[in-house]
């Protein structure tokens, strides 16, 4: 089902939905949009999080905080490609809204959120793709800034578990900013 079909049914049958269609339609799909696309940034970052705290609790070789963030970036985002999040019958009041869905009568409701969770699938399925491009490609980005070290010294390295874990706080931080801009 798309937006057309949807804003179609409700239009037929307007005794179902208390507002117009359309802009009963038009918020829900922008609400779906915007949480969708928010939930598959969380969960990439509480994925890498749960990684964080792995990685600061073990020891290894010293390594190069430039090396470890090329490598890091690359085997989380082949970690974020075996784990897309599924959208799942319950989470439509998140997505949509509950004032919203409220609006509507419990058949349209049906429609609605059946809707919802195939449209939030999608936003979800193309962001996580871009999640893993973004992933993957932030070492670049973390060496470029200076945010990580080149320093090969054995003074200017530490194990390569704390540098893994020091990567993994930087992309969590390259995530919240993704967050923050997508919200605002």
């Amino acid at each position: 089902m798309d937006h057309d079909q949807v804003l179609r049914w409700l239009e037929e049958h307007p005794r179902q939905v208390h507002g117009m269609p359309a802009e009963v339609v038009d918020r829900c799909e922008k609400a779906v949009r915007q949480h969708a696309a928010e939930n598959a940034w969380l969960a990439a970052k509480a994925f890498v999080e749960c990684r964080m705290h792995l990685w600061e609790r073990m020891w290894g070789q010293h390594a190069t905080e430039s090396d470890v963030a090329r490598e890091v970036c690359a085997m989380l985002a082949g970690e974020l490609r075996r784990r897309e999040p599924r959208v799942a019958r319950g989470d439509e009041p998140k997505l949509a809204g509950e004032q919203l869905l409220e609006s509507l009568e419990p058949e349209a409701r049906e429609r609605v959120e059946e809707w919802v969770r195939e449209l939030a699938q999608q936003v979800e399925h193309r962001i996580w793709k871009e999640i893993i491009r973004f992933t993957r490609k932030d070492s670049r980005s973390m060496i470029r800034d200076g945010r990580v070290s080149m320093d090969e010294s054995w003074e200017g390295t530490e194990n390569y578990a704390h540098k893994a874990a020091h990567v993994a706080q930087l992309l969590i931080d390259d995530y919240d900013r993704q967050i923050q801009a997508r919200a605002g």
